[in-house]
């Protein structure tokens, strides 16, 4: 196979024709000429670079753990352990006390009453270290530390999932026949911006040979949509054209759009790479 023409499209949120939730995670963008090749080539499109603010949150919904009758709620944001252990001591001042060990990375729970506590399961339990199956009980006046290293770190990739048919193995959630056109470490700390410059293009090849719009949501490594917090990002795709080797004929017919050979009619295509 070989390549020709490709081509560079900015996409930067704040620019985008439509925002598909109030904070700026799903955007559409429509293109003013469409991009048109013959049906029997084929298109590829890599995420070139991208620039994604570090404004989504570590715990990106308020959760609740429950001690005894005793609620304690976490709103969301990027909570550091001890000051989780903090919030957790404060709700339950009357009969726990919580403490985070940076040494050992591990949470302790101390009992302050004559009783057993039960700390419920549920499936926000992976933030302190706990079970999601089963209560944690902390004995009358002792204690219990977390049985694994608390999740609490948040998101370590951020996909780039677009509503274009690609044949890329991770399917999406978020849209029906929707694929990850890359995967982005998070190289930064919460507030930072995240820079993604690759040494080597992933490729994916789209099914579609006529693209009109690109529609783009930002995801966690679940597929779930991030919560960027109306923070602008900006991601340059590469678009290119596949052709058969071997193949040599002229492209006669005036391009409808913008299509990825030449805007002159009776461009000659020759073999191989032009």
């Amino acid at each position: 196979m070989g390549s020709w023409s490709p081509k560079v499209i900015h996409l930067a949120s704040k620019y985008a024709t439509t925002s598909y939730d109030t904070s700026d995670t799903s955007c559409g963008f429509q293109l003013s000429r469409p991009l048109t090749i013959p049906s029997e080539y084929e298109f590829r499109i890599s995420v070139l670079c991208a620039s994604i603010p570090y404004s989504f949150y570590g715990i990106p919904k308020p959760v609740t753990f429950t001690a005894g009758s005793t609620n304690a709620v976490i709103p969301s944001g990027n909570w550091s352990a001890s000051d989780l252990a903090s919030k957790l001591g404060q709700a339950w001042t009357a009969t726990l006390s919580v403490t985070w060990t940076p040494q050992t990375g591990l949470f302790t729970f101390l009992n302050k009453t004559a009783s057993p506590i039960n700390i419920l399961s549920s499936q926000n339990s992976t933030l302190l270290g706990l079970s999601t199956s089963a209560n944690t009980i902390v004995p009358a006046s002792g204690s219990v530390s977390s049985t694994y290293f608390p999740d609490i770190f948040g998101t370590r990739f951020v996909n780039v999932m677009s509503t274009l048919n690609t044949e890329c193995i991770t399917a999406g959630s978020t849209t029906s026949g929707s694929g990850v056109l890359a995967s982005i470490p998070v190289n930064t700390n919460p507030n930072g911006m995240i820079i993604y410059m690759p040494n080597n293009l992933v490729h994916s090849k789209l099914k579609e040979t006529c693209i009109n719009n690109f529609d783009i949501t930002l995801c966690d490594s679940n597929m779930v949509p991030l919560n960027m917090n109306m923070c602008d990002w900006e991601i340059d795709l590469l678009i290119e054209c596949i052709i058969p080797i071997g193949e040599d004929q002229i492209y006669n017919e005036n391009p409808s759009g913008l299509d990825l050979f030449s805007s002159v009619k009776g461009y000659k295509i020759k073999r191989g790479i032009l």
